[in-house]
């Protein structure tokens, strides 16, 4: 997967698809040539793929990236954007899980739901950031969310963390922050071909690796510094979701018949048809139970259930591109949080036609 020195005779090795900086970096080295790979960034003689790095790889020189996200669906399309920019991340579904394994050490970087069991995202960073005090480090903190609202943006700045963004992510949107956040590479020292395939037998008991993007998709983003960046504030609605969610969700509930799955941008990052499907098929099955406890938590009155269930619903509904679904449940989330039981009698009719509808054109793709 990289270059490594694994023999006095064999100098460089690397399995393919080959990169022709790393070529070019390689042919340096056995001639004690500095190769500057930033000042070839705008030539285009490269190979048409990027493989991505493994965990072990990524924590090797300084890059791994911490996802906290509770949602088995979220995991999975998160962890296939970070490979597509050719990085690694690990994966914890929650605070207290995030927590142990930032202090095992080797993150560089965290990614982090802001609404997860046990421990949120906010109190995460709090913890992490009360653990940095009278140090000069400061890990990057990052939450991903569903909310869009103004106050999820303050909330994240109040906690400590660096930059906010919102699900489902958008590629690019996530590869400008980890251009932003995430720590340049350090050297590595080289390993040999017995710790190169532990590394790969780890990393595919984690998830593994996805075929990666294109290097047009893995241009360079913003150029601005952590110190340039001025602080968190809460936004005007900048994208065509944000402005989705900000609005009143009521009227796009009642709005005019629209498709109940679009499945342009996650279809983007999966050539495996059959891995789409499973992730498809795995969110009716865990989808199923989150309706039936909405209809449960309704018929006992129990709004803040209703709120917190939608709230989930909502996030993979999005996440997977089922837009009416997950806009029912932005109305029922926000009823939930008002203790508006009318308003949720009123909306609980339609989820599960919605989830039907939903649930149909998955089937129909099996």
């Amino acid at each position: 997967r990289r270059t490594r020195e694994v023999s006095a005779s064999i100098h460089e090795l690397s399995t393919g698809p080959i990169h022709w900086q790393d070529f070019a970096s390689a042919v340096a080295r056995l001639h004690t040539i500095d190769f500057d790979r930033s000042a070839m960034g705008s030539m285009s003689h490269e190979v048409s793929e990027i493989v991505p790095l493994s965990a072990s790889e990524a924590s090797g020189i300084g890059q791994l990236i911490l996802v906290a996200e509770d949602n088995v669906i979220n995991q999975q399309v998160i962890r296939r954007q970070i490979n597509a920019l050719g990085l690694a991340c690990e994966m914890v579904n929650d605070g207290v899980e995030a927590l142990d394994r930032y202090r095992q050490g080797g993150v560089a970087l965290l990614l982090t739901d802001c609404d997860m069991p046990s421990m949120d995202g906010y109190e995460l960073a709090r913890q992490i950031r009360q653990g940095e005090e009278g140090s000069t480090g400061h890990l990057p903190i990052i939450a991903i969310t569903a909310n869009a609202m103004k106050d999820a943006r303050e909330d994240c700045a109040a906690a400590g963390m660096d930059d906010y963004l919102v699900k489902p992510l958008e590629i690019q949107a996530l590869q400008e922050a980890l251009t932003e956040y995430l720590p340049k590479a350090v050297n590595r020292e080289p390993v040999d071909k017995q710790e190169a395939e532990a590394a790969r037998g780890h990393d595919s008991a984690l998830g593994g690796a996805s075929p990666a993007a294109s290097p047009s998709q893995i241009a360079a983003g913003r150029a601005t510094s952590q110190e340039e960046k001025e602080p968190i504030k809460a936004p005007e609605a900048t994208t065509a979701l944000e402005a989705k969610e900000v609005t009143d969700s009521s009227s796009s509930v009642n709005s005019e018949p629209v498709e109940a799955l679009k499945l342009d941008e996650i279809r983007a990052l999966f050539d495996d048809d059959d891995m789409l499907l499973s992730i498809l098929v795995e969110f009716v099955d865990v989808s199923s139970e989150i309706v039936q406890q909405l209809e449960e938590a309704a018929q006992w009155g129990d709004s803040e259930a209703v709120g917190r269930h939608a709230h989930k619903l909502k996030s993979s509904a999005r996440t997977i591109g089922a837009h009416p679904l997950a806009d029912l449940c932005l109305a029922l989330e926000k009823a939930g949080k008002a203790d508006d039981m009318p308003e949720i009698s009123a909306q609980m009719p339609q989820l599960t036609p919605a989830f039907e509808a939903v649930r149909t054109e998955i089937e129909a793709m099996r």
